[in-house]
């Protein structure tokens, strides 16, 4: 049974610098030379690599898994087997950020959530998907460990390493 993950837009990497880039080349182009299809084009083009989504598929049947690149209508990866996967891991994942808003006051932002994460055997990280619950992500934690066949860790902080 085949599965996809989508992680949502990321706006980082090589091809969201380049969408900003392409899509400030569109913009000279329609402001600056007043060529308006080339400049529609590229706009097209450097929004499109700016809100780029990252996901993993993940094939039980034929045992691999690929990590992708959604653009528009084509996921852009390769597929590798789940015998390249020591684990499944559940952590804790917290972030925060300062807002500073005309500067009266700072607000902070934080996003806490669990994330589900292949351990590849070279110690590479695949995100799998995460989860704002820990039950629920312990849940599909031992529902995707039964479907791979792949043993899972809780290193979640306060919680039990279950195995």
């Amino acid at each position: 049974m085949k599965t996809n993950f989508s992680h949502g837009a990321t706006f980082e990497g090589t091809s969201s610098y380049l969408g900003i880039l392409t899509f400030g080349v569109g913009l000279f182009y329609l402001f600056g030379l007043n060529l308006f299809l080339p400049a529609i084009g590229l706009c097209f083009v450097g929004a499109v690599l700016f809100i780029q989504v990252k996901g993993i598929s993940i094939d039980t049947e034929r045992n691999r898994f690929k990590p992708y690149l959604h653009l528009l209508f084509y996921r852009i990866g390769f597929w590798y087997s789940l015998d390249e996967i020591k684990e499944i891991t559940l952590r804790y994942f917290n972030e925060s950020q300062n807002i500073y808003p005309r500067h009266i006051a700072v607000y902070t932002a934080t996003a806490r959530c669990y994330e589900i994460h292949f351990v590849a055997k070279d110690g590479e990280l695949y995100l799998i998907q995460d989860i704002k619950s820990h039950s629920a992500a312990l849940d599909f934690c031992k529902e995707l460990s039964e479907k791979t066949g792949l043993p899972f860790k809780d290193l979640a902080p306060g919680h039990k390493n279950v195995s």
